[in-house]
This record gives C-alpha cells, structure tokens and sequence, in this order.
C-alpha cells in the first residue's frame, strides 16, 4: 500500500485535514456541521447533502457533538447495508487483502462507510479518496473527525489525461462540480487530472491478483474515466460501481451505444438508486435501450451500475457472490 502513495507522490501531495483547514479558512462559502446515518460530516450549506438531513441533525454545537460522540451515537441510524455493500464485504473477507478507489468521494460518505465495513471484517485494506471540487475542503477533515484509519485523501480528478483540466463549479450548488456539460453562469478553476491506468500502475501487484474495487461517480464524466482506464479494462482487470446518468453522458456518446461498448469486455449489472444489486443488462440493442429508457425514467434520472471483467483474475469467486444475489454473469 505504501508503495502506491510513494509512487503516487510525484504525481499528487495527499490531502491532510491540516492543509484542507486552511482552505476553510480560504473560502467564502458557509459551512454546516450535521449527522448523517453514524457519523458527523462538515458540508456546504448549499449542497444537495443537506436536503437528506433531519432537521434535528442540523446546526450541530459542540456540546451536541461531544454529547453524541460520548453516547457512542453520533448520527440517528445504524449502518444498513445495501446490495453493493454486502458484496463488498463478502469480496474483500474472501480476499483479505483489498484497495478500495473512491473516484468522486464528495463529503467522504462512502469512504467513512467502506471504512467501517472493512475495519469490522478485520481485513488488510486501504481506500482511496479523490475529490476536486469544492466538497474536497471538507473531505480530509470529515474523514479525521470520524476516526477513519487507513483513508488516503487526494486533491485531484480522474480523466483520460494525466496533468491539468479545468473542472466547473456551480454558484448555489457545490455539489454540481464537473469536467463535462458545464453550465454557462459556472466559475472554472484549474484541478489535476489522472487516468486510472496512471494510477493502477503504482499499484500494480493489486490489480494483478484482482484485489481493488473502483467506485465511479463523477458527475457525468463517467466516460472521459474509464477512457483513461482503457489497460485496465482490456487486461480485464476491472471490478467496480459506476454512476450511469444518460442524460449526462449523452452530450458525447449515445447512452445505449457506450453500454454495448461496456458490454464487449465487461459484464454490466444494474441496480437500483439504493445500490441494490437488480439484474444483469440484456446484450441486445432492445434490451439497453429498454434499460436506459427506465433509468431516464426514474426520479433521479439515473442509477449505478457494476462492471466486471470477463476474465478478471477473481472471477470465480465473483461469480458466486453475483449468484447469492441472484444474479448470473
């Protein structure tokens, strides 16, 4: 693990919660402290995060804090895994030895909550983090405050180019951060850029033995990623969760033509906006668009999807735990 970030460094400085302080301080947006499900987080008053809050998990003073973190209760409900997650720990207790690569971490929710699945099982693991929006400020220092050991933080988006892209912010939507479809009244600061076969390559021996979970959500750029991860997808190599949001992806390439690209080389499983596990999509030209028609039909506009390669080197075992889910590959 430690050969990744020493390999890592020449490319990116991880992000401290001592650094990203300071660019608290930097900022004119307003900050919130909340609970979320067993945690605290510090988030943008603006941000989408906030809607999913309870009014009573708002505003939190340092007295509701230490109180709650004293009665080992710091948010209103007790870690509930879904059907990702779920195959997640079973993956990584089989294989005891697992990278988690967060790409688009937001506020840290997933890494906070992967942390505490595989700190649970008692596993070797290290995750990931990588966030270049505006929620970055906020990462290192939510992933400190609860106690996440073995959590890796970098400042930084995934693309196809290695060096510097221009990412856009929405004013009244920190959430909304992007490298694609930027709006016109967006601000656009500079961020680093990595391809994901850049990354894998300083963790070689991991994704040889088929040992690293990738999780994809980045707004739309879902494509420009895994066009940087094109060594890892034809090695077959490849297991991970990505956001699939039509809409989104449908200002470069038609949805139900990048899934049947997907599907060349991968199995590609839908799940529902709870992650869980659904069905694998059907091969057919009727049967994906049949697919991203119902997503697009949905509330959100958009769902996650699992992607495995044909031949990834853990298949076997991949296979059965799709199989306790219902799923054949």
């Amino acid at each position: 693990m430690k050969l990744f970030e020493k390999r890592m460094s020449s490319i990116l400085t991880p992000l401290t919660s001592a650094s990203a302080i300071s660019r608290f301080r930097d900022r004119t947006h307003k900050f919130e402290l909340v609970a979320r499900d067993s945690w605290f987080f510090f988030v943008h008053k603006d941000d989408w995060f906030i809607k999913t809050i309870r009014p009573e998990d708002r505003n939190l003073s340092i007295a509701k804090l230490n109180r709650r973190m004293a009665n080992s209760a710091p948010g209103h409900k007790k870690l509930e895994l879904s059907g990702v997650d779920n195959f997640i720990k079973s993956f990584s207790k089989e294989i005891k030895d697992v990278i988690y690569m967060d790409i688009g971490a937001n506020y840290g929710q997933t890494a906070v909550r992967i942390q505490k699945i595989l700190r649970n099982l008692g596993v070797k693991y290290q995750i990931y983090s990588f966030e270049p929006g505006v929620s970055a400020d906020c990462l290192a220092v939510n992933v400190d405050m609860n106690k996440c050991e073995g959590v890796e933080i970098f400042d930084a988006a995934f693309s196809d180019i290695d060096g510097f892209i221009p990412i856009f912010a929405m004013d009244g939507h920190t959430e909304d951060n992007k490298i694609v479809n930027a709006a016109k009244e967006a601000t656009v600061f500079p961020v680093r850029s990595i391809r994901l076969d850049t990354a894998c390559d300083a963790m070689r021996s991991a994704v040889n033995r088929g040992s690293v979970f990738f999780k994809i959500d980045t707004q739309g750029a879902e494509v420009e990623v895994l066009k940087g991860a094109k060594q890892i997808i034809s090695d077959h190599q490849f297991l991970g969760l990505l956001e699939f949001s039509p809409l989104s992806i449908s200002s470069r390439i038609k949805p139900a033509e990048w899934l049947k690209e997907l599907q060349e080389s991968m199995h590609v499983i839908g799940c529902d906006p709870r992650q869980n596990i659904k069905a694998k999509v059907g091969q057919s030209t009727a049967e994906i668009e049949a697919f991203v028609d119902d997503v697009i039909s949905l509330r959100m506009k958009f769902c996650d999807i699992m992607l495995v390669s044909h031949n990834h080197p853990k298949i076997k075992l991949i296979k059965t735990l799709f199989e306790k889910s219902g799923v054949t590959l």
